[in-house]
This record gives structure tokens, sequence and C-alpha cells, in this order.
């Protein structure tokens, strides 16, 4: 009996957050997502995918033009972790969420340089050169740099 008893209480435990999850999920997932994969070189391309995709979308053309600017001069100023300005290597992984009509989501996950982003305007080494830039376009930047890769996630609101 107890074991009928403890088997009971997990499994209503179980199937509250499973229908917790899946309702988060379906609020979700009306939410357009755009999934690229780019090399450097292809930055004006991926620019104007993006822009055309969100048009396609009907996403508000402010918010596209933000994350599309921003995409470009990640992916254009990325350079390879063997140094010389070289970016031939280099590959960026896009990910792009529209939030209703005002809001989206850009993460770009890439193989090259470590970004350094030092307080001291002194010592830091951008391997983005504007990186000012993206900060001041967005709404929020977070970096990490995890397993030699940068993953970056920008937040944009009009």
């Amino acid at each position: 009996i107890n074991e009928t008893v403890v088997f009971a209480v997990f499994y209503s435990r179980f199937s509250w957050w499973k229908s917790r999850d899946r309702k988060a999920d379906d609020a979700d997932g009306d939410d357009p997502v755009l999934y690229l994969t780019v090399k450097p070189d292809q930055a004006i391309e991926a620019y104007r995918a993006l822009r055309r995709y969100a048009d396609e979308q009907g996403k508000d053309p402010r918010i596209s033009y933000r994350v599309a600017l921003c995409m470009e001069e990640m992916v254009a100023y990325t350079k390879d972790m063997k140094g010389a300005g070289s970016n031939d290597d280099v590959t960026v992984q896009i990910i792009v969420r529209f939030k209703g009509d005002n809001a989206a989501t850009f993460v770009a996950l890439d193989d090259g340089a470590k970004i350094e982003l030092d307080v001291d305007e002194s010592k830091r080494e951008l391997t983005t050169d504007n990186y000012e830039l993206l900060r001041r376009i967005a709404a929020s930047v977070d970096y990490q740099y995890v397993l030699d890769m940068n993953y970056t996630t920008l937040s944009f609101e009009t």
C-alpha cells in the first residue's frame, strides 16, 4: 500500500509538471524562429535573409533591422583562434526568435577567438570590432565562453 501511495503522489506531481511545461511550450510555439549557419564572408547575404524572413513573418521592421545589423557585425568581424586576422575556418550558428510583434532574442554561437570584454578600456581586446555598437543597439547583451566557443545572446525590444 505504501508503494501505491508514493507512486500516486509522484505520478500526480509528474503530470502537473508535464502539463505546465506543455502550456509553456504552446505559449512559445507561435513565435517564429530562424536558424542560420553563416561564414564571415556570408554576413551580407545572412543580413538580407534575416530581413526577408522577418518581413514574411510580418515583424516590426525596427526590430528586424536591429537584429540583422548586430548579426552582420558579429559574423563579419569574428576571427579565427589561430590569429593573424583570419576568419576562413570560423562558422557562426545563429538563432533568432521573434517574440510577439516588438521583441526578439538573438543567439550567436561561434568557434572563433575568445571575445575579451574587460571593463578597463585600455586592456580590452575585441575580436568583434563593433561590440560597443551591439551593446548600444540591443536591450541586453550576455556573453559566455564555454567549451572553446563564444556564446552571445542579445535581446531587442521597441
